[in-house]
């Protein structure tokens, strides 16, 4: 048993040495790493020490060492050499005291917990961040909650300019939609969504952009003037259907009043026949009889036709009403467009200075391009420190600080802060 045990941490030790050796040549220690020793085997016996100020670790049992500036692998041949023979005890997972001599080979050393890596300059979180094996400066970036355009000594120039810029294309955009605004009022009331385009007001506003604000409109005036004539369709639809009904009662009147006329001669006749005895006086009742049918039929359709005539005074005022109330609303639209354009014209006006002292294109784009991330990565070395301008997938080191700046590029290399008086 004590054979086999003695092979495997053999076995081990060397695959340990060779680990430790490969991450030493890469790697020195520094006060704050936390070391974790342990007998090959035996995960219950680890103990664990942070290497202080002074550069030194102490391990229960085993000593205090120097470890300050020394690879894993010299470390833990120091410890084993120091250590052979010695005693080491430690309790098992079932509560148990074991007692053990070291032999040297069968100890495990190990970086517990890294130093941190420091994030400052134009990052969300400042500060330490937790290292660990294989953290490139992509992951300790993404850690620290990425760049940070507001943490940069930059930002208050770029900010200022990108105020600027921002002030002036609002007023330039915002003048060029008044005045699409007011051809789509000027094209409604003419119902014409191909009504000729305005020229382009000198407001900094390239023939492209304003074409594609008047293309906008456009597509608006055409959506209102179809929903317009669907209700004006409407309107005059009823209007059509109510003359057609009107048109037949009409007709039928004349009908209903000619059989009326014939049926009162026919009245006439019978009673002069019945004055001279010629004729029966059932006959003069029917006659009246049919008379007064026939003439409330008449009463009927007259009283029809003057319900329809009413309905038809309404259609028509609904018709003229529509198209008043429609029109007086563009006009409405262009009493507040025309003083709103003079006003943001007089504005631009005021600010065509800046324009003049930048130009457009400027004003348009402040910083050019993307702002640049600038790394600066300081490394502590054995023989002092060594400051690298690394890229995303570098590598990072325990300890390692590394500071971000953002860089602004001005268009036209300008810089837009307000001009001094």
């Amino acid at each position: 048993m004590r054979q086999a045990r003695g092979l495997m941490a053999a076995l081990l030790a060397c695959w340990l040495t060779t680990a430790a050796a490969a991450q030493g040549e890469q790697y020195l220690l520094h006060p704050g790493d936390r070391l974790a020793i342990s007998i090959a085997g035996m995960p219950e016996s680890t103990l664990a020490a942070t290497i202080g100020l002074d550069g030194t670790v102490t391990l229960p049992q085993f000593g205090t060492f120097a470890a300050a500036g020394k690879s894993l692998a010299h470390l833990q041949q120091s410890i084993s050499l120091a250590s052979v023979g010695r005693p080491f005890s430690f309790y098992s997972p079932a509560g148990e005291r074991v007692e053990i001599t070291l032999t040297g080979p069968d100890i495990y050393l190990k970086v517990d917990q890294f130093r941190p890596v420091y994030m400052s300059g134009a990052v969300v979180r400042r500060g330490p961040i937790d290292f660990f094996p294989g953290m490139s400066l992509r992951m300790a970036l993404a850690t620290a909650g990425g760049p940070s355009v507001e943490q940069t000594a930059d930002w208050a120039s770029a900010r200022q300019s990108i105020d600027i810029a921002e002030r002036f294309q609002t007023l330039a955009i915002d003048h060029a939609s008044a005045v699409a605004a007011l051809w789509a009022a000027d094209a409604t009331l003419a119902r014409d969504s191909d009504l000729a385009a305005p020229v382009t007001p000198a407001i900094f506003v390239p023939r492209a952009e304003m074409d594609q604000l008047l293309e906008v409109a456009r597509e608006g005036v055409r959506r209102q003037l179809e929903e317009h004539n669907r209700q004006k369709a409407n309107l005059d639809e009823r209007y059509d259907v109510l003359e057609r009904r009107i048109a037949l009662l009409n007709d039928g009147l004349d009908n209903q009043e000619g059989a009326l006329a014939t049926e009162r001669a026919e009245l006439e006749r019978m009673i002069g026949l019945d004055n001279r005895g010629l004729t029966v006086k059932s006959g003069v009742v029917d006659a009246r009889r049919t008379v007064f049918d026939s003439a409330g039929r008449v009463l009927d359709v007259r009283s029809r036709l003057a319900e329809l005539d009413l309905l038809r005074s309404e259609i028509q005022a609904q018709i003229a009403t529509f198209e008043l109330t429609f029109d007086r609303q563009q006009m409405a639209r262009r009493s507040e467009l025309i003083p709103r354009i003079w006003s943001l014209g007089s504005r631009i006006n005021a600010s065509r200075g800046i324009a003049e002292i930048y130009g457009y294109e400027t004003l348009m784009n402040p910083l050019g391009s993307a702002p640049e991330l600038d790394f600066t990565l300081t490394r502590q070395m054995a023989d002092g420190s060594e400051t690298i301008r690394p890229d995303l997938d570098t590598l990072l080191m325990p300890g390692d600080v590394v500071d971000l700046e953002i860089r602004f590029t001005y268009a036209n290399g300008a810089n837009l802060t307000a001009p001094t008086q």
